[in-house]
């Protein structure tokens, strides 16, 4: 079985605010001090043994490097590849019926696990794959309370179904005209609660609900002084320096930051490289981004 992520671009409609007030795509996002976003599904999917090969769907050739440089950092790199989503108006069913149309010379067998980058959770992945009828058209992951995970398998007739012109959504167009011809969309339930990264509060959220669930978050390549405090769900990456007195309270320090000697960092994000100055206050934001300057309060 194949896998496709949806991940999108920094410039078209599919990115969230975080990724556009960071300058980085969701899938980028560290969410631990282990893996990012993509590293994540890879290790799942790759790793886990729930699919053959993955392939990563972004609209911007510029970002193919990126990538793949996320996916050999995770030595998740065979088995992976990016595929350029050149038809940006499409939406997601569209992006999946292209990538399967332009797979022509690659036959898949079993379907295509369908899977959004922004949508995270610890899935039981291989569970979900185990109780996938051969007989249905579409099986989709929920949550605990039946919220979709962002997680589809789709056979290949669901999948001929999406036209080769026009915007067609998978959730909103396939699924009910699957339902409306009289096929099989049987629901699976997760463990797991997803967790939609679109915000820093969204994305904060994740992170702190990991740290409550014993994932380490704190890279072992950062360095953190001793009389420095860190709490409340923070995630320090790879590389990233917290100096004497500062306090990290509920917040992400990317890999390679620098928060300043004294600083407070409260519920906010800083993104890779920036430097917090000593004795600043950065509370309830995203620090200036090294791509736009600006910061974002949502």
């Amino acid at each position: 079985m194949r896998a496709l992520l949806l991940a999108g671009s920094l410039r078209t409609a599919r990115a969230a605010p975080l990724a556009g007030a960071l300058g980085l795509p969701v899938a980028s996002l560290p969410v631990d001090a282990r893996f990012s976003v993509l590293a994540w599904w890879l290790d799942a999917l790759l790793r886990g043994g729930v699919a053959d090969g993955v392939s990563v769907a972004v609209a911007d050739e510029t970002e193919r490097s990126f990538y793949e440089r996320i996916a050999v950092e995770a030595d998740c790199d065979k088995g992976f590849s990016v595929w350029i989503d050149r038809n940006q108006h499409r939406g997601a069913g569209g992006t999946v019926r292209d990538h399967f149309d332009d797979l022509a010379a690659d036959p898949i067998l079993g379907g295509m696990l369908i899977a959004e980058c922004s949508t995270f959770g610890d899935f039981d992945l291989p569970g979900f794959v185990a109780a996938i009828d051969p007989a249905s058209d579409a099986t989709v992951l929920a949550g605990p309370d039946g919220s979709p995970c962002g997680v589809m398998h789709l056979s290949l007739r669901a999948i001929r179904r999406i036209p080769t012109i026009g915007y067609f959504d998978l959730k909103e167009q396939l699924l009910p005209a699957i339902a409306a011809a009289g096929g099989r969309v049987p629901v699976v339930r997760s463990s797991g609660a997803p967790f939609r990264i679109s915000d820093r509060r969204s994305y904060l959220a994740l992170v702190d609900a990991r740290r409550a669930g014993g994932i380490p978050m704190i890279s072992d390549a950062a360095q953190i002084d001793a009389s420095a405090f860190i709490e409340g769900g923070s995630l320090i990456g790879r590389g990233a320096v917290v100096k004497d007195r500062a306090i990290v309270s509920g917040s992400v320090v990317m890999p390679g930051a620098v928060v300043g000697a004294g600083a407070v960092v409260a519920r906010s994000v800083v993104p890779p490289g920036a430097r917090i100055p000593a004795g600043s206050r950065i509370i309830d934001e995203v620090f200036a981004s090294l791509a736009s300057g600006g910061r974002e309060e949502s």
